[in-house]
């Protein structure tokens, strides 16, 4: 019983918490700012754009050094190595227009327009980011891509695991802004909007997060709140011993100037095959009672020299 006292006050502090950090979110877009985004040190100002998760394999290392052996992903040590390496938790808001073929288009600046469809999207991710180099320049045959112009350069993608809250609205009036949870249930509980309510994991599944997935469809100041209690939840099992995760991609950034290339960004991140390779090893720095314990190592991205000269040696057996 102490356990789930404990597990509930934890639940209750971290919906307060989450709480306070939509509403901060909410109320700090106006209209006629830029999309929520970050500027990084060159200047640019960059989107971070949601994605449905895409699968990133998991594999042995291609190459093992002496000591090293193959891990076994289903084991609990492989999902303490993963959370380790995910060092990065933070919670994104992403505010969209969907096109007239059902896709998600540009990020929004102002006030809606009345009648037009819009995707809110708040997402808790623990993650692992890096720049991948995207050209969605196409080859000889293809159909051209659906922007203006092609997309060359470094985006980063976000590689985790985490929970998302996903409202798909349509705008009963013109010049509401919403860009948070809050603005959300305040248009909702007064009729100015009409639309739909979920609640995904991404990488996260088990007995445990399945008993805690709200049925809910419509966008209602209810349904909101068990929306955020759910997350609350989730992310409070995530460490349990029942809680599985295996990395998603989950979403990228994009340079605020290049808005128009989201669709193509999104397409070609979803033919990307990603692969992490992982590998068990003699822990460096043993405890001094397990002097031949050994560690789970991940590697999330191939290193220059292995990009220039890829290796080729046999596994072994």
């Amino acid at each position: 019983m102490r356990t789930s006292i404990r597990l509930l006050r934890s639940v209750k502090t971290t919906a307060v918490c989450l709480l306070a950090a939509y509403w901060a979110a909410g109320c700090a877009m106006k209209t006629g700012l830029p999309p929520i985004g970050d500027e990084y040190a060159s200047g640019n100002v960059f989107v971070y754009q949601p994605m449905n998760p895409a699968t990133v394999w998991i594999d042995d290392a291609p190459c093992m050094a002496k000591g090293d052996s193959k891990a076994d992903i289903t084991s609990p040590e492989f999902k303490d190595a993963l959370l380790r390496d995910l060092d990065t938790e933070t919670i994104r808001i992403s505010l969209s227009k969907m096109g007239a073929e059902a896709s998600v288009t540009v990020a929004v600046v102002g006030g809606s327009v009345k009648g037009e469809v819009y995707v809110l999207t708040v997402d808790y991710i623990k993650y692992f980011a890096h720049n991948r180099l995207i050209d969605t320049t196409p080859k000889a045959g293809e159909a051209p891509p659906s922007t203006a112009k092609p997309f060359v350069g470094h985006v980063p993608v976000y590689e985790g695991v985490g929970v998302r809250i996903r409202a798909e609205y349509k705008a009963l009036q013109s010049g509401l802004t919403i860009s948070g949870l809050p603005a959300l249930s305040i248009a909702a509980n007064a009729n100015q909007i009409s639309g739909r309510l979920t609640v995904q994991t991404l990488g996260i599944t088990g007995k445990e997060i399945t008993a805690l997935m709200p049925i809910i469809s419509d966008i209602s100041v209810s349904s909101i709140q068990s929306a955020v209690q759910a997350m609350a939840a989730i992310k409070a099992k995530l460490y349990e011993p029942s809680t599985v995760a295996y990395p998603k991609i989950v979403g990228f950034e994009v340079p605020a100037a290049r808005l128009d290339a989201i669709p193509a960004i999104t397409e070609k991140l979803y033919t990307l095959d990603e692969t992490v390779h992982v590998r068990m090893s003699p822990n460096p720095n043993p405890p001094a009672n397990n002097p031949n314990a050994r560690y789970i190592w991940v590697s999330w991205e191939p290193s220059a020299d292995e990009l220039a000269n890829p290796p080729r040696c046999p596994r072994p057996l």
